[in-house]
């Protein structure tokens, strides 16, 4: 049954999607920059959220707020950030198979992102960016209420995380992997 918000079993019918398991080799490989892995991350009343954005190689996180979770304001959102990188930094996209992405097909059409979905219930399947959901959390802790989120905040939370090095990146941060990977500096 559908629940009053329009998640449940039957809401997130994504015409047209194309799954996880026909990514490129590359991608799951993470021999290329420009592979994305996002979702909405809800707050506290299940209405405002931030849509977040980890590119799979070298674990940037992008992420804008979105005032409320429809897939109108999470694609508006998307694109904002999006547009923002160069073409190089666009090349796919895996998502849940939440209904928050029923707008996929217009993010190829306009930006050139190819569009996965995982399945149901796989969350491995989009495991970088459940790993940096967790590193968020210090920052935003459940439950918190996106909606008092102020931009600069975010902004300073994403610019942390950019900066923090990893263990699984040889103790280097997101954004030196990325300028290393790049061969350029970039501003994010």
């Amino acid at each position: 049954h559908r629940t009053r918000d329009g998640s449940g079993p039957r809401a997130s019918r994504l015409n047209g999607r194309v799954s996880v398991t026909q990514r490129h080799a590359v991608v799951a490989r993470r021999g290329r920059v420009g592979e994305w892995e996002g979702d909405p991350l809800v707050g506290r009343g299940h209405s405002a959220a931030l849509a977040t954005h980890v590119e799979r190689t070298s674990r940037v996180l992008l992420a804008a707020t979105v005032p409320r979770r429809t897939a109108a304001a999470v694609h508006q959102a998307t694109c904002r950030v999006f547009r923002a990188l160069p073409p190089p930094l666009r090349k796919t996209r895996t998502v849940d198979h939440g209904s928050a992405w029923t707008a996929f097909p217009i993010l190829h059409a306009t930006l050139g992102l190819r569009v996965y979905v995982a399945s149901p219930s796989a969350a491995w399947e989009r495991g970088t960016h459940e790993n940096t959901t967790g590193l968020r959390r210090d920052y935003f802790p459940k439950p918190i209420n996106f909606s008092g989120v102020r931009a600069s905040q975010l902004a300073t939370v994403v610019r942390a995380l950019n900066n923090r090095p990893r263990q699984g990146l040889a103790d280097r941060t997101p954004m030196e992997v990325l300028r290393a990977r790049l061969g350029v500096a970039l501003q994010i």
